[in-house]
């Protein structure tokens, strides 16, 4: 597993904190509940759901739908990446029936913020193939879905470096590649 690291700067989470308020608010007025049964949520999820699609589309380089009046039901990031983020310090991605085959996942870890921990991503397809069910403890008795730990998920390399899942063909693009690649992407921000 290889984890990307990206500290958000006090404008990229003050834009986040924003962004997520204002899902929250038009959620709120429109009487949509929040995706799969969750509750309890007083805008903080929507917050940190922002903080990790942000953190994610700079890593990428692609543009983040952030907030858009339409955005539920949409990929977060580029045309088919949807972000999935936990405080748990050893969270998986949580993938849903009902989550497209052909869109990637990425699982953003939240313990350290402003530090995001961007752990890998998944096709929903293989996700479902390869995640553990879970059905039976709370909260997922509630809500059932497959849980893909990060050791299960592709690397960042492969969406950083050619902004596909298609492999390589016989070009060799080592560590210190992508430590450089990902440094420049982070410069560009």
């Amino acid at each position: 597993m290889s984890i990307v690291r990206l500290t958000l700067s006090e404008d990229q989470l003050l834009r986040a904190r924003e962004v997520g308020m204002e899902r929250h608010g038009m959620n709120r007025g429109l009487g949509v509940a929040e995706s799969h049964g969750y509750s309890g949520d007083d805008g903080e999820v929507s917050v940190r759901g922002c903080m990790a699609g942000l953190g994610v589309s700079v890593v990428l380089g692609l543009d983040w739908r952030g907030f858009r009046k339409d955005y539920k039901g949409t990929a977060e990031v580029g045309d088919d990446i949807v972000v999935r983020s936990t405080l748990a310090p050893r969270g998986s991605l949580i993938l849903h029936p009902e989550d497209r085959n052909d869109w990637k996942y990425v699982l953003v870890r939240l313990h350290g913020l402003p530090e995001l921990e961007i752990c890998g991503w998944i096709t929903g397809k293989d996700g479902k193939r390869e995640g553990k069910w879970e059905d039976q403890v709370s909260p997922f008795k509630e809500r059932p879905c497959y849980l893909c730990p990060a050791w299960i998920l592709r690397p960042m390399t492969d969406l950083i470096l050619d902004g596909s899942e298609d492999e390589d063909e016989g070009v060799d693009k080592g560590d210190d590649y992508l430590a450089g690649e990902i440094r420049r992407q982070l410069d560009l921000w």
